[in-house]
């Protein structure tokens, strides 16, 4: 998704996964959550010409970027509950050893301050999914997640922002969605298909809106790496 939305926006896509990567914003993100609050989104996202945003953490914190960006339209991803569960328990797996280098390296030590603040709280049970050789979430429980995170998204965001998009439906839709014409001769990207978008960046380390012909805040719902997704769209004057 990320990348069909840097094809269709011609702007780069933010993928929050890079706060737990060990990137050059995994600083940023984890004194945030150290000090219990979330980024400044204009300073994270603006500079660098972004056209959408999406992942967890950011997803779990979709209301703020729609306050943040009033004028945003909000795409909300929609993916098959137990695939997406199944994707997601995947990905703590993958990503639970890095984590557990928290002890000797500085980037694991901020990236578990990401997960412990920014995500376990929104995930019942995920402070005993991220340590290797423990249990994951139980997949009941991701989708009663998954299913509730759809429904305040639904609820919160004003019907005339949002828009819903199903994986799989290709260009026709989000074009749609987004009011942007479909691009020729371009085929769908499917990049990390059937990935928790944590297990992507387990294995290469996935709003702020551009003034250009749109420009959407993926705040990944169904994105959420994990497929919980949401973005916005907003319009030049």
């Amino acid at each position: 998704m990320a990348a069909a939305l840097a094809i269709l926006l011609d702007a780069p896509a933010y993928h929050s996964g890079t706060a737990v990567s060990g990137g050059p914003d995994t600083p940023v993100w984890a004194a945030a959550a150290r000090a219990g609050a979330l980024p400044d989104w204009h300073a994270l996202l603006d500079g660098g010409g972004f056209g959408s945003i999406g992942d967890a953490p950011a997803c779990f914190a979709w209301a703020e970027l729609v306050a943040a960006y009033p004028d945003a339209k909000v795409l909300l991803v929609e993916r098959e509950p137990d695939r997406w569960a199944a994707s997601f328990a995947g990905a703590l797996a993958s990503v639970a050893p890095y984590l557990a280098q928290r002890w000797w390296s500085r980037a694991a030590r901020d990236a578990h301050a990401v997960v412990t603040q920014l995500v376990s709280p929104h995930v019942p049970g995920l402070g005993r999914g991220v340590a290797p050789g423990r249990q994951p979430v139980p997949h009941d429980g991701l989708i009663a997640l998954y299913a509730e995170h759809y429904a305040q998204v639904k609820a919160g965001v004003p019907p005339h922002r949002l828009a819903v998009y199903r994986i799989g439906d290709g260009w026709g839709p989000l074009c749609d969605a987004l009011g942007v014409p479909v691009p020729e001769g371009v085929p769908f990207p499917h990049a990390h298909e059937g990935q928790g978008d944590l297990q992507v960046l387990a294995v290469d380390n996935w709003a702020v809106l551009r003034q250009r012909l749109g420009q959407v805040v993926a705040t990944a719902a169904a994105v959420l790496a994990v497929g919980v997704g949401v973005r916005l769209v907003r319009r030049r004057e």
